[in-house]
């Protein structure tokens, strides 16, 4: 029976999460900002800029608990800081304004540690660590993506990594969401998202090296030669010692052949 509860739960987050992308795409995003900053007590507008949608309508939902705010021109909290202007800064705009800013209403947000591009090699541990700040309740779920395949359930299964997700002991309003991945494999390589169910996705690629192709992964990725770490420096200290050594060898060898054949050969031609 469990077995089709988790079935059926994840075929409605893929149709949930469709149809939620699905409405994403008719927002321009180059039209307004991600992120907005506002002084607590005064007012401010979020602006939803969308192409011509018909006779659809437009809604605003407040991701930390999913709660509906607006739809169309009408409100559907009992909050009347919440207003829709609609028009603002051009027709197809349908800001929501709230009238007065509180600490509440600050936004949760997603955070991979590192940079954004990790290098591994072929058989060590992919570690990746994903911070949900500004939450003071755990998000409802956070679902971790390779590239566009939604891995939660797939390493657990083969007993070859974990996802684990747990408040921050240091931080009352974070959580911490990890997925490890043990013994790293070359199709391993890829995007990984990190998708809180109150915050906006946040990305990571990891780039599984293997043998010669490290440095040659590298520069096609744009990796500057001094972010090498240290293991790779001494390979190529190693690689560059052997090298000196072979020509140092090859020189006695002709000196010796030098002082042996002196009367019949040369010691440079």
């Amino acid at each position: 029976m469990y077995g089709w509860i988790t079935v059926w739960m994840a075929v409605w987050r893929d149709v949930w999460l469709d149809v939620l992308l699905n409405q994403l795409r008719m927002i321009e995003e180059k039209a307004v900002p991600k992120n907005v900053t506002a002084q607590i007590g005064h007012p401010v507008y979020l602006h939803c800029i969308v192409e011509p949608i018909g006779d659809k309508m437009v809604s605003w939902i407040r991701l930390r608990d999913f709660h509906l705010l607006t739809v169309g021109l009408l409100t559907y909290i009992s909050d009347d800081r919440f207003v829709i202007r609609h028009g603002t800064l051009q027709s197809n705009d349908w800001a929501l304004q709230i009238k007065h800013v509180v600490p509440d209403d600050e936004v949760p947000v997603a955070e991979m540690v590192g940079q954004p591009d990790m290098f591994v090699r072929a058989g060590a541990v992919i570690n990746l660590t994903c911070v949900i700040s500004r939450s003071p309740e755990s998000p409802a779920f956070v679902f971790w993506y390779h590239n566009h395949r939604m891995i939660n359930y797939d390493y657990n299964s083969i007993g070859r990594g974990e996802i684990s997700v747990q408040k921050d002991s240091s931080k009352s309003d974070a959580v911490i969401s990890r997925l490890v991945i043990r013994s790293a494999k070359l199709h391993d390589s890829g995007n990984y998202t990190c998708a809180a169910s109150n915050a906006q996705p946040t990305s990571l690629y990891v780039h599984v090296l293997q043998g010669e192709k490290r440095l040659s992964s590298r520069i096609q990725n744009d990796q500057p030669f001094n972010e090498l770490n240290a293991s790779d420096t001494n390979d190529t200290t190693s690689l560059c010692s052997t090298y000196r050594s072979t020509n140092i060898v090859f020189i006695f060898i002709m000196i010796a052949l030098r002082l042996q054949f002196s009367d019949h050969l040369p010691l440079f031609t």
